[in-house]
């Protein structure tokens, strides 16, 4: 048993590993065995919070007790449930958020409404906690309770979110019940939708952008849920539908935020692929931020939904991820005592690369790598986080068409070469001189695998005149090695 205990509180514990564990406490309690009772293993459990510093340690600590606690009798769970409503008015933070955690763990399993009355307003109490991790873990309770009782703790959580404030930790809490009843074999959704998506679309445009996202994991796990529902509803919304209104770009960003969440679950082809031609009109957006959401749902798609997206690459996706590559939308700040140019366009520019990599790894043959090439060599004389990218996209590209890569080889030697001969500035310190230095090391890797294409004879003159010059260098050669 010591070693479960240390295991318990592990943050590396997930997965098979988690719930095999769970399982060895559901039976020790049954078993009720001398020094393997409920009350000794709970206390030896709790204990360990004093040793625990991450939160996923807390976390899987919360997940042993709440396992006992269910395994238990009622009124050894009643008198237990009592001691962690104490603890929620003590001082001590990490005890605090674990007994917030386990009692939306037990919630989830048993429902609390008759062991403590008016629990929901007593965890609700807890977002006005100054410390961000004791109010998140409220919002993960209330919305784990409200899953074992969705009649008495949904309506609370609802109503709640009319008032204005804490809307990010009350939708942080929905979104726990909703995607709880997404990924639970036997939940259904469908009777609490027509209560909840109006809360959920009145806050799709608010001006926090968390509160924003919050809402889009909403609507991506309803999607996977109700897709007759909501992919019709968020068309409309778009104003995708004849007829249809334009909509705000804050709508705009939720609807394509949402689809780029619902892609990472169970999305729902048939549906999506009728609506889908809508929805990828926003990678052309005049809203850069709304644009910038659409290539993110477009990577999300190709990487998870491939099958989804393929007929959509060629004629709509890939031509504007090439033109993206060159967008540059660059506008200067006024600070006071000085001016800073800022790049607007930098965040689409190093997601759409992000989607052209995923593209090659998924569908490599939709791809007409030779077209890309020009794209690439803009990419390699960008900005530092863009050139990475690019590097990583020259070395696949190496290996899947390699003919490519020869055909374009002298346009790509001088941005290679002014990446891996910068210098470190003068008074760059600590993390800045690492990251030069890893941009550096970046450059090489593409030049090495240039370099490793079989057919040597067709690589350029310049290239291997390249290759001698960094040879000639010693902290280059050194690096290479």
């Amino acid at each position: 048993m010591p070693k479960c205990l240390l295991i318990a509180a592990s943050p590396l514990l997930q997965g098979r590993a988690l719930e095999s564990l769970l399982d060895l406490l559901k039976g020790l309690v049954s078993l009720d065995a001398p020094g393997l009772t409920f009350d000794e293993l709970y206390d030896l459990i709790q204990s360990k919070v004093n040793d625990v510093e991450q939160k996923q340690g807390i976390a899987n600590i919360a997940h042993c007790l709440a396992t006992l606690c269910v395994a238990t009798t009622e009124g050894k769970r009643g008198v237990t449930v009592g001691s962690l409503v104490e603890a929620l008015n003590g001082s001590d933070e990490p005890r605090r958020n674990l007994a917030l955690l386990t009692i939306g763990e037990l919630g989830q399993h048993r429902d609390l409404t008759a062991t403590v009355d008016g629990l929901q307003m007593i965890v609700l109490e807890s977002f006005e906690s100054p410390s961000e991790e004791t109010k998140t873990a409220a919002a993960y309770a209330l919305g784990r309770m409200a899953v074992g009782n969705m009649a008495c703790y949904l309506p609370v959580i609802l109503e709640s979110l009319n008032a204005n404030r804490h809307h990010y930790l009350l939708l942080s809490a929905l979104k726990e019940v909703i995607v709880l009843h997404a990924n639970t074999t036997g939940l259904d959704f469908g009777p609490y939708i027509e209560q909840v998506l109006p809360h959920l679309l009145k806050h799709c445009e608010s001006a926090e952008e968390g509160v924003r996202n919050m809402v889009a994991e909403c609507l991506g796990a309803l999607i996977t849920m109700h897709p007759e529902v909501i992919v019709p509803a968020l068309t409309n919304l778009g104003g995708g539908s004849e007829g249809g209104a334009p909509a705000g770009s804050l709508m705009r960003w939720t609807i394509a935020s949402s689809l780029k969440y619902c892609m990472t679950g169970r999305a729902p082809h048939a549906i999506l692929m009728e609506h889908m031609a809508n929805f990828l009109e926003m990678l052309n957006d005049e809203d850069l931020q709304v644009r910038h959401a659409a290539l993110s749902m477009c990577n999300a798609a190709v990487h998870h939904q491939p099958n989804l997206i393929i007929s959509f690459l060629d004629s709509k996706i890939i031509p504007v991820l090439y033109e993206t590559v060159r967008l540059k939308q660059e506008r200067v700040v006024d600070l006071g005592p000085f001016k800073q140019k800022v790049d607007d366009g930098l965040p689409l520019r190093k997601t759409a690369l992000a989607c052209i990599n995923t593209v090659l790894d998924t569908l490599p043959d939709q791809m007409d790598v030779g077209a890309f090439m020009p794209y690439l060599e803009t990419g390699l004389g960008d900005k530092e986080d863009v050139q990475m990218l690019c590097h990583q996209i020259l070395i696949k590209i190496c290996g899947y068409a390699p003919g490519a890569v020869l055909s374009s080889l002298d346009s790509l030697v001088d941005p290679l070469e002014k990446t891996v001969t910068k210098k470190v500035k003068d008074g760059q310190v600590g993390t800045e001189v690492d990251r030069a230095n890893e941009l550096i090391r970046s450059g090489l890797r593409a030049v090495l695998a240039i370099s490793a294409i079989d057919d040597s004879a067709g690589i350029s003159r310049k290239f291997w005149d390249f290759v001698d010059r960094i040879q000639k260098r010693e902290k280059l050669a050194a690096m290479v090695m």
